[in-house]
């Protein structure tokens, strides 16, 4: 659906890059990725991208709720289908995280909205119907979508909510990954501090703490309670984050926070642990007591 955004985010070099045939026959394997960004631009500028659409429509309409890469690329499906589409979504520039907060080393904002305008370029506008600052809830229900008329919903409403390390009110400090991401790039000149942590092993918890590090902060410390194997994050984003000098703390399992009387975050708790046996077959971090 949007070949120069799937070339710039998706992970090549573990997935059909890995499995591909020229790196046994030749000198590695053939550049996916690089061929997909490339042609994605020569696409744009001849006018190749637009999405054509069956000249009679099916009279069927369809509601998409989330304009991401999943509600994108639903929306690309119904209408090549002949459906009239609605699409969804509480922000007002389509993309989702992809325009937000993927860091603009990797795909910058303006590339994205290129090629995703690009696309609907051509799509008559009786087909295609943007509602945008608009959210799904207690005011604006699935039933209350069909009752519109809509003969489907389509959910791509993505997983936006982050995680709390503790049941209480976060001190003042921490921030979710996403909005921390989303800030630095709305904010290219933004100062970190000195001393910056961040928990996970994710590919978000990565490009957090090389954010960080290229805006300023001395020592990033990525803390993740299990091995460095078992990191979620492809390996060439922690090849990156490693490049940058980001301090690993692994099988380091977080519990808290410190904060100084003023409520400001001053360190993180934890624990360290160890792996055991699991019935997943993938080894558990156990916390060590006292440690």
């Amino acid at each position: 659906v949007l070949p120069g955004i799937c070339g710039a985010v998706c992970p090549v070099e573990v997935q059909c890059q890995s499995a591909c045939i020229q790196r046994l026959l030749g000198a590695g394997a053939v550049p996916i990725g690089e061929l997909q960004r490339r042609l994605s631009v020569k696409a744009i500028a001849h006018g190749w991208a637009g999405l054509k659409v069956p000249a009679v429509s099916t009279g069927l309409k369809v509601a998409v709720v989330g304009a991401g890469p999943g509600g994108l690329a639903a929306a690309v499906g119904l209408l090549k289908a002949g459906h009239v589409v609605t699409v969804i979504d509480r922000g007002n520039v389509p993309g989702g995280k992809l325009g937000s907060i993927i860091p603009a080393t990797r795909l910058s904002p303006a590339d994205a909205k290129a090629e995703i305008e690009a696309v609907w370029a051509d799509v008559p506008a009786d087909r295609l119907t943007w509602r945008q600052n608009t959210a799904l809830g207690p005011k604006l229900t699935v039933d209350d979508l069909l009752g519109e008329g809509f003969n489907a919903v389509v959910l791509a409403l993505g997983l936006g909510n982050g995680v709390s390390l503790t049941s209480v009110c976060r001190p003042e400090g921490v921030m979710d990954g996403d909005a921390f991401l989303r800030h630095t790039n709305q904010n290219p000149r933004h100062k970190c501090p000195p001393r910056v942590a961040v928990i996970g092993g994710g590919n978000t918890a990565i490009d957090a703490a090389v954010a960080a590090k290229r805006h300023g902060a001395q020592d990033v410390y990525l803390l993740y309670r299990r091995s460095y194997e078992q990191m979620p994050s492809w390996p060439n984003e922690r090849d990156e984050a490693l490049h940058e000098g980001v301090h690993l703390m692994l099988l380091c399992q977080p519990t808290g926070y410190k904060t100084d009387d003023g409520g400001r975050v001053t360190g993180i708790k934890a624990l360290r642990t160890q792996l055991v046996a699991a019935e997943s077959g993938r080894r558990a971090p156990k916390p060590i007591p006292g440690s």
